[in-house]
């Protein structure tokens, strides 16, 4: 499977999971995932914006606002 197919089941995850719990450990794996893709790419737009998915994400799991890098 590869990264972007994982990060698409861990989306489709994350939809379906109720329990606060389980959303976080789907999106903390999600994080993790987008800093891998972000660290193979060689193209700077394409890595700001994983980086910047990531830090919303970590945001949205603990429940704060974080504002995206500025590129």
């Amino acid at each position: 499977m590869t990264s972007s197919q994982k990060l698409l089941s861990l989306s489709i995850c994350a939809r379906h999971f109720t329990e606060p719990a389980l959303r976080r450990v789907v999106l903390l794996e999600t994080a993790e995932l987008v800093l891998c893709l972000a660290e193979e790419t060689k193209e700077q737009e394409l890595r700001y914006r994983s980086i910047n998915a990531c830090i919303t994400l970590l945001g949205t799991i603990h429940g704060n606002s974080f504002s995206p890098l500025k590129t």
